[in-house]
Parts: C-alpha cells; sequence; structure tokens
C-alpha cells in the first residue's frame, strides 16, 4: 500500500495512489485557498469509509435481510500539545428494515475495518529524509 503526496505550491498538495487522485489543502492563514480536504479531515474520511466499506461488504456477503445502505457522518475533536485529532465520534446510519440483531451484528462489524483497528493499536511510524530533489523529477 501506498500513497505519494506532491507539493503543488500555494499550500496545495496532490495525493495519488493507484488510478484515484485527492488534493489536500492548508489553512488560508497558513498559506492554502481552503477548497481541498484538510489531512485531519482525511483522516476522518479514512474512518468513515472504511467503515462502511466493511459494514456494507459484511452485509452483502452475509445476505442481511432488509439492508438499503449506510452513511456515515464522522466528527472529531483537536487538541494542542501536541496538536492532534483527540476523539473521533462515529454515527452510522444504516439504511432499511433491518433486525435488531443484525444491526448489532453490522455494527460490531464496522468498529473491526483496517483503519479502526490502526488507530487503536499505536502504529510505529517511521519519517525519514530520502532526497533533496522532488517527486518527478
Amino acid at each position: 500500500m501506498e500513497v505519494v503526496v506532491k507539493d503543488c505550491g500555494a499550500g496545495r498538495f496532490e495525493i495519488r495512489t493507484r488510478d484515484a487522485m485527492v488534493a489536500v489543502d492548508l489553512l488560508p492563514n497558513d498559506g492554502g485557498a481552503s477548497d481541498g480536504f484538510r489531512s485531519a479531515e482525511l483522516l476522518l474520511a479514512a474512518l468513515g469509509a472504511c467503515t462502511a466499506g466493511t459494514v456494507r461488504s459484511f452485509a452483502v456477503n452475509q445476505s442481511i435481510e432488509g439492508f438499503e445502505g449506510i452513511d456515515i457522518i464522522v466528527n472529531g475533536e483537536t487538541a494542542k500539545g501536541p496538536e492532534r485529532v483527540s476523539q473521533i465520534d462515529v454515527d452510522v446510519h444504516i439504511r432499511g428494515d433491518i433486525s435488531e440483531s443484525d444491526l448489532e451484528r453490522l455494527m460490531r462489524v464496522g468498529s473491526r475495518c483496517k483503519v479502526h483497528n490502526t488507530l487503536h493499536s499505536d502504529p510505529e511510524v517511521n519519517v525519514r529524509l530520502v532526497s533533496p530533489t522532488s517527486l518527478g523529477d
């Protein structure tokens, strides 16, 4: 798994993986235009998308009766010292007429997605300077 982040200037970054691309932008007071995602928003988006995808796949594979879809809203609280996302709330909206026991199963499965597991496992992060040249040169 790999993503490439390229500085496009003016506080804008392009993130690519496979054939997909997303833009990330700094806040205006940090030199950005405020028209792209912020990096912490992508963290929340990754958790929401991972949870939704895991639940949907399980519901389809297990033929959960009445399942029509899933929508998720993820909110994050920030803190300083060090600056970070200190709390994440995930609101799961499962559409369809689904039994209580199946809803409980879907919620258990959703909390086992790869991003959720990673956030709870304190992953090792290694940052190193590779070279002073830019990507694509």
